[in-house]
């Protein structure tokens, strides 16, 4: 025991340096046999394609009067339940949660009928543009899915199971300094690419235009009941200029198209891959392949110490 710590702690660096050099072959067969090995797994990948858009807040006509009726119609305004000082960061920040959504994405995938391409395409032609999908679970021509021959149950995944794949497609990014917002989808697909992250922006839009006119529905016939039932003046006053403020609200998200998210530069069909990276990833196997033989050198050296 002790003469084996003694060996270790005189193991210097020109001993390493001399036994490195003498096992050069086995530390450049490793070297080469990782690079091999990882140059054959990203050849085997297929190429993935990024189309992005740059949005930024959709100016609101009518966000600077509703909010300067808040304050003083506060005390009504909670007794009514309406929501008036809703700023544009945080229409913002609710358009960018929800376009991840489950609910969202899950009307998005049945709205554009694009599941097959999201779970069941395995490459991409580039020739030909066509994509080829997996048969044993989709048949592309009758646009159907297998059924499992034990239960009868159809293959296609429920949106449990096909949610998170999408999510993984979508990329958000926002700048903090211009307050701009790169949203980004990935797909072996450049044209599809270009398709889905074009229909998000479209789709997050009329998402949160319905949602608000229906919003602003709800507030107008829950105020002209209350003009009906009240009988002070100024109370009704106060009610006929909130459902002035609501009917505006609604007239802005029938007549502007981009109602939340506004196209700064719109999205484009990609020329060139964005991944994967295929020479990092073969430096990084000879690098890795390098490390593993010299460790393996090293600590054979000190377990079976040669002897003088």
């Amino acid at each position: 025991m002790n003469h084996s710590q003694d060996q270790y702690s005189g193991f210097s660096l020109l001993e390493i340096l001399v036994v490195l050099r003498t096992n050069w072959i086995f530390l450049t067969v490793s070297v080469f046999v990782f690079a091999l090995g990882f140059g054959i797994y990203a050849f085997s990948q297929p190429n993935i394609y990024k189309s992005e858009v740059i949005v930024a807040p959709a100016e609101s006509g009518d966000s600077n009067s509703l909010s300067s009726m808040a304050s003083p119609l506060s005390s009504v305004v909670s007794l009514t339940g309406l929501n008036l000082g809703t700023s544009k960061v945080d229409e913002l920040t609710i358009a960018i949660e929800t376009l991840t959504s489950r609910k969202f994405l899950t009307q998005f995938v049945e709205k554009h009928d694009i599941l097959p391409e999201l779970v069941a395409v395995e490459s991409w032609n580039p020739q030909t543009g066509l994509l080829e999908y997996n048969h044993d679970i989709f048949d592309p021509d009758t646009r159907e899915w297998a059924v499992n021959k034990v239960t009868g149950q159809s293959l296609a995944p429920s949106s449990w199971n096909y949610i998170p794949k999408l999510r993984e497609r979508i990329e958000i990014t926002k700048n903090p300094e211009t307050g701009l917002i790169d949203i980004a989808v990935t797909h072996i697909s450049p044209m599809i690419a270009h398709q889905w992250v074009t229909a998000l922006i479209n789709d997050i839009n009329d998402y949160m235009r319905v949602r608000d006119i229906q919003e602003a529905n709800r507030s107008i016939e829950y105020l002209q009941n209350e003009i009906a039932e009240s009988s002070l003046t100024e109370m009704r006053s106060v009610f006929y200029n909130l459902i002035e403020q609501q009917t505006r609200k609604r007239m802005f998200a029938n007549v502007r198209p981009d109602y939340v998210l506004k196209v700064i530069d719109p999205a484009v069909t990609p020329e060139s891959k964005d991944s994967p990276k295929r020479g990092l990833i073969i430096i990084f196997g000879a690098f890795l392949g390098g490390f593993v033989s010299v460790f393996l050198i090293v600590f054979k050296q000190i377990l079976m110490p040669s002897t003088k």
